[in-house]
């Protein structure tokens, strides 16, 4: 999507809210918003159909306070490698990194960057064979996720995992899923997706999903805009947009996204926001210009509300 037709769906977003903001009355007040509990529902089943950013719940334990994931096969498609593997040459290898490090937000070194000639040259496989990972971290939890595209020879991946190459020493293989997991939750712990509120605000595909429990610590309101406790928020990243969410029905969404000056209005442009369905839009011609802010925890949309 280029910017012209970014702006024109952010455009259309804001008149559909000022639709539904039309629509309200004093005599339907909405109700309030619903924050993800601490109680687990029930501990759900990994499923490998679902976008990735939604199957990956499955495995984040509980008290994980954020989650970073990028789809590579989604990156890839964008950057016009599609087909792109561990077995394809050296220059559309390099050139992907290239393209990706330009146009794609990249939140954390892949797992197995720093190993993939070893991996490709002993085993087969390498770093270009990854579907999408996951990192996640905070609440005395950390740990990652890889997901291996279809024809990859899982058993050679679990070869790999004995023998302790680099970041995969003391990993798990599961073949009939094609994952290589480390500091997952145990069988039957809870995990993020036991939360149905959680799962809601995990979006349908996207190149970069980044999960967050909780207000960003450190961005607290000052004299600005009136803000209320945020439990936790979502920003997915995909064609040169990005789509922040939230709890429904909130009434400091226009308030959030006011803030977003200096730094962040740089990267995040042209903010429109939807109460109802506590969503903000932006373009983000840049992608990768987000990278620093997520890192670093420079994000003023999610900032905490002031103390009492």
């Amino acid at each position: 999507m280029d910017g012209r037709r970014g702006l024109a769906t952010l455009l259309l977003a804001a008149a559909l809210t000022a639709s539904l903001m039309a629509g309200c009355t004093e005599e339907h007040p909405a109700p309030p918003p619903t924050p993800p509990s601490a109680v687990p529902t029930q501990v759900p089943a990994y499923d490998g159909s679902l976008p990735p950013a939604r199957s990956v719940l499955a495995l984040v334990p509980l008290p994980a306070r954020s989650l970073r994931l990028v789809d590579w096969a989604e990156i890839r498609k964008q950057v016009g490698l599609p087909e792109l593997t561990s077995r394809s040459s050296a220059a559309d290898r390099a050139a992907f990194r290239m393209r990706a490090a330009r146009a794609a937000p990249l939140f954390d070194p892949p797992v197995l960057g720093a190993i993939d000639g070893r991996l490709r040259a002993a085993y087969g496989f390498g770093v270009d064979d990854v579907a999408w990972e996951a990192q996640f971290s905070g609440g005395g939890s950390g740990g990652w996720v890889l997901a291996f595209a279809p024809g990859v020879d899982m058993h050679a991946v679990a070869r790999a995992v004995r023998d302790g190459v680099g970041r995969l020493r003391g990993a798990r293989v599961d073949v009939r899923d094609r994952l290589v997991t480390d500091g997952i939750a145990a069988p039957h712990q809870p995990v993020w997706g036991s939360d149905p509120t959680w799962r809601r605000l995990v979006p349908a595909p996207g190149e970069a999903v980044v999960v967050h429990r909780g207000c960003v610590g450190g961005m607290h309101v000052g004299a600005g805009p009136a803000v209320e406790p945020l439990s936790g928020f979502s920003i997915t990243f995909g064609d040169h947009v990005a789509t922040v969410r939230m709890d429904r029905n909130r009434d400091d969404l226009f308030a959030r996204v006011r803030l977003g000056r200096g730094a962040f209005g740089r990267v995040f442009r042209t903010g429109v926001a939807d109460p109802s369905t506590g969503r903000i839009g932006y373009d983000v011609p840049h992608p990768a210009q987000a990278v620093p802010l997520v890192r670093h925890d420079r994000l003023p949309v999610a900032a905490c509300a002031p103390a009492n």
